[in-house]
């Protein structure tokens, strides 16, 4: 038995030895793809590096922890839109809070809208109505904010 395939002894005038792999390699024999071939393989490594590269990417991002966005304006809005404040109202308090080192403060710390109402008495009517509106109970009038000492 000659080859991979059987062949009945009469039919060797007829037939030739059949092998499947060597069409292939004489196929890649040619001398065109003696040239193409390194490129491709090249082409194929490039592309399998690029790809375990961004997969690694993505993997140790997901993995590290996120660093927050420092987007004060934005977090501000927000807690004003939550709160139910009107543009106004949100214009006023980025106003007052704009002396801050952090706007955000204003939703915070009730004290703060009690000073400047102290401080400034022609703003103050709007101060203990935003104060109330943001505090509810916890905020005081100003008067009452300069007696505590």
């Amino acid at each position: 038995m000659n080859g991979w395939m059987f062949i009945p002894a009469q039919a060797w005038g007829v037939f030739a030895e059949v092998s499947p792999f060597e069409s292939i390699q004489r196929h890649l024999n040619r001398p065109v793809m003696s040239q193409i071939t390194p490129v491709l393989l090249l082409m194929i490594v490039g592309v399998a590096a690029i790809w375990a590269v961004l997969y690694l990417v993505d993997r140790v991002q997901r993995v590290l922890p996120q660093r927050p966005v420092d987007d004060r304006p934005a977090v501000f809005r927000r807690l004003a839109a939550e709160h139910g404040l009107s543009a106004e109202e949100t214009r006023l308090l980025m106003s007052w809070g704009a002396a801050l080192p952090d706007p955000v403060l204003l939703f915070v710390d009730p004290r703060l809208l009690e000073e400047h109402a102290a401080r400034q008495p022609e703003t103050a009517e709007a101060a203990v109505r935003l104060g109330r509106k943001l505090f509810d109970s916890a905020f005081l009038e100003p008067e009452s904010a300069t007696s505590r000492g």
